[in-house]
């Protein structure tokens, strides 16, 4: 016999001449106990939703793992030649939904009355699998695949006081090399996106990686000449995105374990 469920069975249901003060108490003391495990649920519920919500667009704006070069090069000249024969690799390990080239550097955005240093993420939006994921982000404007436009988020748009179609010039303090200015590059303003994320809202800018690899040849081909030429398919490093969460410990061990010269 279930002993709680007994002992239950006789305090509810029972008929002795306390039940009139008796049973109100046990039948308030149940509605409440009922209650506080709704609540509880729906908290979780939201929670959880939540937890999910945030992981989607951090995933979205990054991955599960990033493969680089060499973790102990830092400089923009450093990169890996994502390959077809690479990035079918990576693609074949089953875990792996999708693969994304990504050159990051460190930008000034100068107007004619303010600055605000941003973090630059170069990457090729002519690739439908990331701008699918990537769109529903995008509050005006469009992801420019294969001109100077560059990607601001909304608070970054109201802080410099800027709008859709501007022209704004980008200073890349990375490139200086006791040259007499900073390099800059200019860019116009093709769309505005949001994540309500400040993470990400205060700090990244989008552009397209070919007009970034453009900008370090010219650069490259005045300082060193073409010995640090950018090719088409190089990047500074390789986004992976995952099927599930989960399986990160795993795939990083498979490759840790490949003899792919990066780590």
């Amino acid at each position: 016999m279930n002993i709680e469920y007994f002992i239950s069975k006789r305090l509810i249901f029972s008929k002795g001449k306390n039940d009139l003060f008796s049973k109100p108490i046990t039948r308030i003391t149940v509605s409440a106990v009922a209650l506080s495990i709704a609540v509880m649920l729906i908290s979780f519920s939201v929670l959880f939703g939540f937890k999910n919500e945030i992981t989607n667009k951090i995933i979205a704006f990054n991955s599960h793992i990033q493969i680089k070069f060499n973790k102990s090069v830092t400089d923009n000249n450093s990169r890996i030649d994502l390959s077809k024969s690479l990035s079918d690799k990576i693609v074949a390990i089953p875990e792996v939904k999708n693969i994304y080239g990504v050159i990051n550097d460190f930008g000034l955005i100068k107007t004619s009355n303010d600055f605000l240093g941003v973090n630059i993420k170069a990457l090729d939006f002519s690739d439908e699998s990331y701008s699918v994921h990537f769109n529903e982000y995008i509050i005006e404007g469009e992801i420019s695949s294969n001109d100077k436009g560059i990607l601001l988020s909304q608070a970054t748009l109201n802080r410099l006081n800027l709008k859709v179609g501007d022209k704004i010039n980008m200073y890349f303090p990375s490139m200086y090399n006791n040259q007499r200015s900073i390099p800059a590059d200019n860019f116009y303003i093709s769309g505005v996106y949001k994540t309500a994320m400040s993470d990400f809202d205060d700090k990244v800018v989008f552009v397209n990686a070919q007009q970034i690899r453009n900008f370090y040849n010219r650069r490259n081909k005045t300082i060193e000449g073409d010995s640090l030429f950018w090719n088409k398919n190089d990047f500074g490093l390789i986004e992976v995105s995952l099927h599930k969460f989960s399986e990160i410990e795993f795939v990083e061990n498979v490759f840790n374990k490949s003899n792919e010269p990066f780590n």
